[in-house]
């Protein structure tokens, strides 16, 4: 199964989400997670974002829109 989520920021899907990604992922299923926007701090919070997702097995992208 693919499975995509979307965090507004950085380590919203970590807190929200980090369980059920990790149980997805177990599952053996594809997933995708895109974090909308980076407020602040933009490459220690990419990176932080990038290890988190390595940790729980998932691939992330950013779309870095700004207001």
């Amino acid at each position: 199964m693919n499975v995509l989520i979307f965090g507004a920021h950085p380590d919203d899907i970590e807190i929200g989400l980090g369980g059920t990604v990790a149980k997805y992922v177990d599952s053996g299923s594809n997933v995708l997670g895109v974090v909308v926007t980076v407020p602040y701090s933009e490459k220690e919070r990419k990176n932080e974002a990038l290890m988190a997702a390595n940790i729980l097995g998932c691939e992330l992208r950013f779309l870095d829109i700004s207001p």
